[in-house]
């Protein structure tokens, strides 16, 4: 299976260092979704922050907003 990271992007970038085995692209943003409202359940949004979704080859597939 391919490795996905996920990136959370919010002025500043914090990077997923050991990322998740995805079946594909559809599988990883529906894991960035469930991270996303996890992120937005514990810290609440300040300024516009996202899931950036990028393959084991380091291009960016996709971006999930995070948003209360």
């Amino acid at each position: 299976m391919p490795r996905y990271y996920f990136k959370i992007v919010d002025g500043t970038t914090l990077n997923d260092p050991l990322g998740l085995d995805c079946r594909d692209d559809q599988d990883a943003e529906a894991k960035a979704k469930i991270i996303a409202h996890e992120i937005a359940t514990d810290a609440p949004v300040a300024q516009a922050r996202r899931i950036a979704i990028v393959d084991e080859d380091g291009n960016q597939v996709s971006t999930v907003p995070v948003s209360n």
